[in-house]
């Protein structure tokens, strides 16, 4: 369960975050976020979320009081053609964020383990531990930054191939602490959106995928299965892949890993 009371103690204005909306029970912190109108540096806090949604209206579900489900509603003078690296970024500054996290609490754990899948998935041990979805206001620079992290869930659904950091670290995490932790992580990189810093936001991305020349299942946007080898990941958010000897790039549908090393 959050502690709310620290996360607005150590989170408001100490950060870019200046609102904070709490609630212990809420449908989903994106479709809160969008009624929410021209507000900005505004994160949105539930432990329980019942209706949330992942990418491709995928559902997601998470495990009462148990898990990290939040939404950053936050304006950026960006390109709308440029809108990506708004998904590297967060992407790759929360995989950090857990890293250091983990790194400082527990020294002894490996987190080499964690990797960012395409467009913007982390998995732990090429399972499926936190995913964003990310959404814009139309001619408002406003962007709504939902995020799904299995913290101390320890039972998925056989259906969702899920894992989360209670699986890893072997004890229970303090879920404001975490929480404090990545707030503070976007906070202090922000620089690099708003300087427009964008190649080093997407080297740094591209990189943290281990990706690139792997076996992957791939389901294109009207749902064919193919298979795949990844060849590249391209600085305007689309996946190059080799299929029956063919290079073709595509900007949305979804990457299953099925050999690593290969």
């Amino acid at each position: 369960m959050l502690d709310i009371e620290l996360i607005r103690d150590k989170v408001l204005n100490k950060t870019f975050i200046t609102d904070i909306y709490y609630f212990k029970e809420l449908d989903s912190t994106n479709e809160f976020a969008k009624k929410l109108d021209d507000k900005d540096n505004v994160l949105i806090l539930t432990d329980n979320q019942t209706a949330g949604k992942g990418r491709l209206g995928k559902e997601w579900v998470s495990e009462k009081e148990k898990n990290l489900t939040f939404t950053i509603k936050k304006k950026f003078k960006i390109d709308p053609e440029e809108s990506n690296y708004i998904n590297f970024f967060f992407s790759y500054f929360l995989l950090e964020s857990i890293k250091e996290f983990l790194n400082k609490n527990l020294p002894n754990l490996n987190s080499d383990n964690l990797q960012i899948k395409w467009p913007n998935d982390i998995l732990m041990n090429s399972k499926k531990l936190c995913g964003l979805l990310i959404e814009s206001v139309v001619n408002k620079d406003e962007y709504i930054i939902g995020i799904g992290l299995n913290v101390n869930q320890e039972k998925f659904n056989s259906a969702f191939d899920a894992c989360s950091l209670i699986e890893y670290t072997k004890s229970e995490i303090n879920l404001s602490e975490l929480l404090i932790h990545i707030i503070f992580c976007f906070s202090r990189n922000l620089s690099l959106l708003e300087q427009q810093n964008f190649g080093l936001v997407f080297n740094s991305w591209k990189e943290s995928t281990k990706m690139i020349g792997k076996s992957v299942e791939f389901i294109d946007p009207k749902n064919v299965k193919k298979t795949a080898k990844i060849k590249d990941f391209l600085e305007n958010g689309g996946i190059k892949l080799l299929i029956s000897d063919e290079e073709k790039v595509y900007f949305s549908g979804e990457v299953k890993i099925t050999g690593f090393g290969r």
